[in-house]
């Protein structure tokens, strides 16, 4: 599969672009070489670092959120220690995704839980060229929604 070149320019951190960069171009190498979980899990690492780095671009906002993560003692933890979860519903409480991006996010959280074996059991699905394929296409889609949102 020839995939388009994911345009991360937007992202101003050059450092962090430089990771987003690079985890996504691990991830095309190995769908490339048939290795579908390696490409569900950079993928996922891809959305995470975005949309972390989206969200620290509006921190106090995030912060004050009602999808803020908290801890035991209801107390806001900082947003690099977020899950997946949390980033998703903070980015789209902010608005900085939309509801396709949205739901691709969802499903590529999704699709990262097969990292866990005991989870995998459990999935009538298996990792494979479809899953990826919808992985990347799910990257492509936060992307997308991001950069337009980003540079309103």
């Amino acid at each position: 599969m020839k995939t388009a070149k994911l345009d991360l320019m937007f992202v101003k951190d050059n450092e962090v672009r430089a990771v987003l960069e690079d985890y996504y171009s691990q991830a095309e190498k190995a769908f490339s070489a048939g290795s579908y979980l390696g490409a569900l899990v950079a993928c996922g690492s891809v959305v995470e670092g975005l949309l972390t780095w989206a969200l620290l671009l509006q921190e106090e906002q995030a912060l004050k959120s009602v999808g803020a993560r908290k801890d035991k003692q209801g107390q806001v933890r900082p947003l690099r220690e977020w899950n997946l979860s949390n980033l998703i519903d903070v980015s789209n409480e902010l608005n900085l995704v939309g509801k396709a991006a949205k739901q691709a996010a969802w499903a590529l959280k999704d699709f990262r839980n097969f990292i866990h074996p005991y989870n995998l059991l459990q999935q009538s699905a298996r990792p494979n060229q479809a899953l990826a394929m919808s992985a990347m296409a799910a990257v492509s889609e936060i992307t997308r929604s991001l950069k337009g949102k980003i540079a309103q």
